[in-house]
């Protein structure tokens, strides 16, 4: 959202020294929101009418627009107006390019999509400049770095390498540096496809290792982290402190408040970070701190994940269950996808995979038919495998407590509400279980309406 002037004040901090990370903004909802329209820009690429030029022209008058009604300084204001009219114009000229080729490449997605980051640097640099503060606009959209993107965000030495190229571009500009939250990885136009949506937060968090920042603030439209989602469930509590490990459960099995691979870095880097709202600046949020003095003996936090697939294969005479989870995973790894939770038995393994349902851009399958190809794969090594589609994964976060005592919680109001639960996950963490079932919405806003009351605590 376009943040109001209230926030602009309220962010400057008194004897500190301020970087800012930008995502893309938008008056309207986050369902039409820049990011989404500059990716439905690319999708229409695949049609024979394309109007693409439509959806820029849109982006474009909502941006002049906000600018025409918060900035008070007609030199400022004309200056900004100026950007955003060339970067439109940009964008446009990339996706013509693409249409004649015929081809959408990630690096052409990466160029578009970064607009929406570069877009908003320059209207919040503006509006800094418009109060009074010196601000400039630092693009690392198109940074190039000598190594690849690696397995894992907690690759120390890639993460520092990144962190402290972001931070030289960031510290050469004078004033507040407003950093594109869409960065520049190789090979081109990587980031979308190893982080996905929610690369701002990362970018934050590598921003805020390379200065060695006292704390993290990640501003969002929500008060902070909260005990369920707030939009299913309108009593949910908002938490006022909570650990890295905790806030990284929740965000990995469905919350969307910060991004998980965010919270990767801030864990390995024990950055102190705040959750705060950007229409109640002067909200506490939710302080996230690498431990938390206040431990409490019930579950603090409930969420879900949908989009998920349970993948079951039964075990062969002389085969171990490890070696047939190592096998699983080696065929989903190979389809870039991920098995995030394991059940072993005597039987067989099961796991669970999400496949978001995503648009498929460039040359990448979409998640779903990279699913149904792992599947076949499996089936050629494997006479018994069995795929259930449409599931969630409700899942619970805890303190000082047995996770064993929750779910029997869980089990006893999924059971009285019908809602039929075939097996129980554990992760590699004692704090944290997970029940796949059906995902039916009705069922689970009441499920977790149900399930955040005092029945479980």
């Amino acid at each position: 959202m376009m943040p109001p002037r209230s926030s602009i004040k309220s962010s400057s901090t008194a004897g500190s020294r301020v970087a800012i990370v930008c995502s893309a903004i938008s008056r309207s909802k986050k369902a039409n929101g820049t990011t989404n329209r500059l990716l439905r820009a690319c999708s229409e690429l695949e049609t024979d009418g394309a109007c693409f030029s439509q959806i820029i022209e849109q982006v474009e008058h909502e941006h002049i627009q906000a600018a025409e009604q918060e900035i008070r300084s007609p030199e400022i204001r004309e200056t900004l107006i100026q950007r955003i009219r060339t970067e439109c114009s940009c964008v446009v000229r990339t996706l013509n390019a693409a249409y004649f080729l015929g081809e959408i490449s990630p690096a052409c997605i990466g160029k578009v999509v970064g607009a929406g980051e570069r877009l908003s640097c320059h209207y919040i640099a503006a509006m800094l400049r418009d109060h009074g503060h010196e601000a400039t606009c630092v693009d690392v959209s198109e940074m190039n770095l000598a190594t690849v993107v690696p397995n894992s965000w907690s690759d120390k030495r890639f993460v520092d390498t990144l962190a402290a190229e972001l931070v030289s571009k960031a510290c050469s500009v004078p004033g507040i540096p407003v950093i594109t939250g869409y960065f520049g990885l190789r090979p081109a136009g990587a980031l979308l496809h190893f982080v996905g949506r929610g690369y701002t937060d990362l970018c934050a968090a590598l921003v805020a290792t390379g200065l060695d920042a006292a704390q993290l603030q990640i501003w969002k439209e929500v008060d902070g982290v909260c005990s369920a989602d707030p939009r299913h469930v309108p009593d949910a509590e908002l938490l006022s402190s909570i650990t890295t490990s905790e806030l990284r459960n929740l965000t990995f099995y469905g919350s969307e408040v910060v991004h998980c691979t965010a919270v990767d870095v801030a864990m390995d880097r024990n950055l102190m970070m705040c959750v705060r709202n950007v229409k109640n600046p002067l909200g506490t949020g939710t302080l996230v701190t690498p431990h938390v003095e206040d431990w409490t003996e019930c579950p603090i936090a409930i969420t879900k994940k949908d989009y998920m697939a349970i993948v079951s294969v039964r075990s062969q005479p002389g085969l171990s269950g490890l070696t047939l989870q190592n096998h699983i995973l080696d065929t989903l790894r190979q389809w870039q996808l991920t098995g995030e939770h394991a059940t072993m038995s005597e039987s067989g393994v099961s796991l669970a995979i999400a496949y978001p349902e995503d648009i498929a851009h460039g040359t990448l399958p979409s998640p779903e038919s990279r699913l149904r190809y792992a599947i076949e794969d499996l089936k050629l090594c494997f006479s018994a495998v069995q795929v259930s589609h449409r599931v969630a994964l409700l899942c619970v976060v805890c303190r000082a407590v047995s996770i064993d005592f929750v779910l029997v919680g869980m089990l006893q109001v999924l059971h009285a509400m019908g809602v039929p639960v075939k097996m129980i996950m554990h992760g590699e963490s004692r704090l944290r279980g997970c029940l796949p079932v059906r995902s039916l919405n009705p069922i689970f806003e009441f499920a977790l309406l149900t399930l955040s009351s005092n029945q479980i605590r």
